[in-house]
């Protein structure tokens, strides 16, 4: 896990509360009490180091709920950023720390910030699900997609599909609908749910009729929008497998699910 200028801090002083904060929230071992006690002696919530890393960025590091919410309390700026562009919010989606994540949406950070290379929140929780295997996590890092997400967080166009690949694989539905519904929003990936579409008509009979009332619903959707009558034709289903359509020049030839 990547430590945030620890040094930055450490040059403050023992004695120093804001240094006090630091080491709690880095550990994370204490009590609510404690970040209360020391932010009321003088500890600066909204220090930052040479490099911009700030205290509340380090308590969503490591996942520190209660570091996070406390902060935020006592005025912590929450869409601060650090010399490399990162902010809290982004530092907690690459980790997969959910809570933290949802508390910071619930605050007001933004998803629409990239980092210096031009990485969202959502795309470092997308890398993060690869990160490890434990079940647990990953199922956090799904968490973390779908709360981005229903905040508004673009879906980008190169990271459309691959979204709505993990959604579908991992029996996610509800995230894949609303990943769908973000493409539909922004009117340029008409294209990569048709494809998916087409990639759905390969799984086996109790998948596809959970995928099926998604796409419906999506389908439906696509009627009313601006482009979508021109683009995306209505489906006609017939026992679970849609007919053969045409997108502009991309021809969907349905396979039964097997």
């Amino acid at each position: 896990m990547k430590d945030i200028h620890a040094l930055e801090f450490c040059m403050l002083g023992d004695s120093d509360p804001t240094h006090e904060l630091f080491l709690l929230l880095r550990e994370n071992n204490y009590t609510r009490a404690q970040l209360d006690r020391i932010i009321t002696e003088g500890a600066e919530v909204n220090f930052k180091g040479m490099n911009g890393s700030a205290l509340l960025m380090e308590a969503a590091l490591h996942g520190n709920l209660i570091g996070v919410t406390v902060l935020l309390e006592r005025g912590a700026e929450i869409n601060a950023i650090d010399g490399s562009g990162m902010t809290a919010l982004m530092y907690a989606a690459e980790n997969g720390h959910f809570a933290v994540v949802t508390a910071l949406l619930n605050n007001g950070a933004s998803t629409g910030l990239c980092d210096s290379q031009g990485v969202s929140a959502l795309r470092l929780a997308f890398w993060a699900y690869d990160k490890k295997s434990e079940l647990d996590y990953r199922e956090r890092c799904l968490d973390t997609i779908h709360a981005l997400v229903n905040a508004g967080a673009s879906t980008e166009t190169t990271l459309y599909r691959p979204l709505m690949s993990l959604a579908l694989s991992s029996g996610r539905f509800e995230l894949f609908k609303e990943i769908m519904k973000t493409g539909i929003r922004e009117e340029n990936n008409f294209q990569e749910i048709v494809l998916e579409v087409t990639a759905s008509l390969r799984l086996s009979p109790e998948k596809f009729a959970a995928y099926k009332a998604a796409i419906d619903e999506v389908i439906g959707i696509l009627a009313l929008s601006r482009r979508g009558p021109a683009l995306f034709a209505r489906y006609v289903w017939d026992e679970g497998v849609p007919a053969t359509r045409s997108l502009e020049k991309l021809t969907i030839e349905p396979v039964r699910p097997r």
